[in-house]
Protein backbone atom coordinates (compact mmCIF):
# COMPACT_ATOMS: atom_id res chain seq x y z
CA UNK A 1 0.00 0.00 0.00
CA UNK A 2 1.82 2.84 -1.26
CA UNK A 3 0.21 5.28 0.82
CA UNK A 4 0.83 3.69 4.02
CA UNK A 5 4.02 5.53 4.83
CA UNK A 6 2.99 8.53 3.71
CA UNK A 7 0.25 8.68 5.62
CA UNK A 8 2.01 7.40 8.88
CA UNK A 9 4.85 9.70 8.38
CA UNK A 10 2.53 12.67 7.96
CA UNK A 11 0.57 11.69 11.65
CA UNK A 12 3.85 11.52 13.11
CA UNK A 13 5.68 14.90 11.49
CA UNK A 14 2.37 16.63 12.29
CA UNK A 15 0.27 14.98 15.21
CA UNK A 16 -1.15 18.56 16.15
CA UNK A 17 -3.09 19.07 12.54
CA UNK A 18 -4.47 15.61 13.60
CA UNK A 19 -5.72 16.17 17.03
CA UNK A 20 -7.10 19.70 15.77
CA UNK A 21 -8.70 18.02 13.06
CA UNK A 22 -6.83 19.81 9.74
CA UNK A 23 -6.01 16.41 8.06
CA UNK A 24 -7.50 13.32 7.41
CA UNK A 25 -6.25 10.11 5.99
CA UNK A 26 -7.57 7.51 4.41
CA UNK A 27 -3.77 5.42 4.29
CA UNK A 28 -4.75 3.63 1.04
CA UNK A 29 -3.76 6.92 -1.32
CA UNK A 30 -2.96 9.99 0.30
CA UNK A 31 -3.51 12.37 3.17
CA UNK A 32 -5.60 15.48 2.70
CA UNK A 33 -6.45 18.69 4.48
CA UNK A 34 -9.84 18.77 5.95
CA UNK A 35 -12.21 21.67 6.21
CA UNK A 36 -11.32 23.46 9.61
CA UNK A 37 -15.08 22.18 10.84
CA UNK A 38 -14.59 18.44 10.62
CA UNK A 39 -12.94 16.23 13.15
CA UNK A 40 -10.01 13.89 12.29
CA UNK A 41 -9.52 10.33 13.54
CA UNK A 42 -7.72 7.51 13.38
CA UNK A 43 -8.75 4.12 15.34
CA UNK A 44 -5.99 1.99 17.63
CA UNK A 45 -6.55 -0.84 15.23
CA UNK A 46 -5.58 1.12 12.14
CA UNK A 47 -2.39 3.12 13.89
CA UNK A 48 -1.03 -0.20 15.12
CA UNK A 49 -1.26 -2.41 12.39
CA UNK A 50 0.46 0.43 10.46
CA UNK A 51 2.81 1.34 12.85
CA UNK A 52 3.52 -2.22 13.55
CA UNK A 53 4.07 -3.17 9.59
CA UNK A 54 6.56 -0.24 9.03
CA UNK A 55 8.43 -0.76 12.26
CA UNK A 56 9.22 -4.44 12.35
CA UNK A 57 13.41 -5.29 12.33
CA UNK A 58 14.94 -8.20 11.70
CA UNK A 59 16.94 -6.83 14.76
CA UNK A 60 14.50 -7.24 17.12
CA UNK A 61 13.35 -10.68 18.87
CA UNK A 62 10.07 -12.35 17.89
CA UNK A 63 8.28 -11.60 20.95
CA UNK A 64 8.86 -7.49 20.68
CA UNK A 65 9.29 -7.76 16.67
CA UNK A 66 8.38 -3.30 16.89
CA UNK A 67 11.65 -2.09 16.27
CA UNK A 68 11.38 1.69 17.39
CA UNK A 69 12.95 5.41 18.35
CA UNK A 70 11.40 6.28 21.85
CA UNK A 71 11.86 9.22 23.87
CA UNK A 72 12.39 7.67 27.09
CA UNK A 73 11.88 4.28 28.56
CA UNK A 74 10.40 3.10 32.19
CA UNK A 75 7.56 1.09 33.91
CA UNK A 76 3.88 1.72 33.08
CA UNK A 77 3.49 2.41 37.20
CA UNK A 78 6.47 5.04 36.62
CA UNK A 79 3.86 7.48 34.17
CA UNK A 80 0.45 5.74 35.04
CA UNK A 81 -1.50 9.01 34.72
CA UNK A 82 -0.59 9.45 31.34
CA UNK A 83 -0.13 6.49 29.75
CA UNK A 84 -3.05 4.62 31.28
CA UNK A 85 -5.68 7.50 31.69
CA UNK A 86 -4.92 9.51 28.55
CA UNK A 87 -3.39 6.74 26.25
CA UNK A 88 -5.45 4.01 27.43
CA UNK A 89 -2.60 1.48 28.06
CA UNK A 90 -2.78 -0.62 31.27
CA UNK A 91 -0.67 -3.70 30.59
CA UNK A 92 -1.54 -7.02 33.40
CA UNK A 93 1.88 -6.25 35.61
CA UNK A 94 2.39 -2.36 36.41
CA UNK A 95 6.21 -3.23 36.00
CA UNK A 96 5.69 -3.81 32.26
CA UNK A 97 8.91 -1.02 30.24
CA UNK A 98 6.73 0.87 28.19
CA UNK A 99 8.38 3.31 25.49
CA UNK A 100 6.60 6.83 25.41
CA UNK A 101 6.72 9.30 22.20
CA UNK A 102 7.86 6.76 19.90
CA UNK A 103 8.66 6.93 15.90
CA UNK A 104 9.57 4.60 13.36
CA UNK A 105 12.59 6.20 11.94
CA UNK A 106 15.49 4.14 11.30
CA UNK A 107 18.23 5.11 12.63
CA UNK A 108 17.04 6.71 15.49
CA UNK A 109 17.34 10.62 15.43
CA UNK A 110 19.07 12.82 18.15
CA UNK A 111 18.00 12.09 21.97
CA UNK A 112 15.64 9.06 21.42
CA UNK A 113 16.42 5.71 22.13
CA UNK A 114 16.45 2.60 19.88
CA UNK A 115 14.45 -0.03 20.93
CA UNK A 116 12.49 -3.50 20.55
CA UNK A 117 8.38 -3.68 21.69
CA UNK A 118 5.74 -5.98 21.52
CA UNK A 119 3.36 -3.95 20.11
CA UNK A 120 2.71 0.04 19.71
CA UNK A 121 -0.34 1.96 20.46
CA UNK A 122 -1.01 5.79 19.51
CA UNK A 123 -0.83 8.41 22.08
CA UNK A 124 -0.69 12.25 22.08
CA UNK A 125 2.99 13.20 19.81
CA UNK A 126 3.88 9.60 18.88
CA UNK A 127 3.43 5.95 19.54
CA UNK A 128 3.46 4.43 22.75
CA UNK A 129 5.75 1.10 22.86
CA UNK A 130 4.30 -1.41 24.97
CA UNK A 131 6.72 -4.25 26.57
CA UNK A 132 10.08 -2.35 25.24
CA UNK A 133 14.03 -3.65 25.57
CA UNK A 134 16.68 -1.00 24.72
CA UNK A 135 18.98 -2.14 22.02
Amino acid sequence: MPGTARCLSVYLKYPRLYREGRHSCDCSIKCTERQPNMRASITVTVFSTVFAAIAVSATCPSAQPVHLCCRNVAPWSSNSGVWGGICGVTPADPNTPMGGACISNMPCPGPTIEVCCSSVSPCGSGGLGNNCTRV
